[in-house]
């Protein structure tokens, strides 16, 4: 909370342009988030990190928040990454062992 006044801070918040709005309204269509506030006041701190003057705030706009549906996407995207990290190191395994075993014919 930033005082005077209460107002939230958020750090290392999503950068708020054209790509970042498309794929927060794609994903409320899909139902992976919903707005829970709107026009909510946002403002972005200077190029040096101060606080801006005035005004301190530069717009308003809706506050997402993850659905249940959008946390099962990415749960299920974890588990994928998961999956493909345990098969790439099992074929590194199984390549390794073939290569061990192929050195040992040659020098029998």
């Amino acid at each position: 909370m930033l005082q005077p006044g209460n107002m939230w801070v958020i750090d290392k918040a999503v950068e708020d342009n054209e790509q970042s709005d498309a794929a927060l309204k794609t994903a409320y269509i899909r139902g992976w988030v919903e707005p829970i506030e709107n026009a909510v006041p946002k403002g972005k701190p200077g190029s040096d990190g101060s606080l801006p003057r005035d005004p301190l705030f530069q717009g308003t706009g809706p506050l997402w928040r993850l659905t249940e549906g959008g946390w099962a996407v990415v749960n299920r995207t974890r588990l994928w990454t998961l999956f493909a990290i345990v098969v790439s190191v099992l074929s590194f395994a199984v390549s390794g062992a073939s290569f061990v075993f192929s050195v040992r014919r040659l020098h029998s």
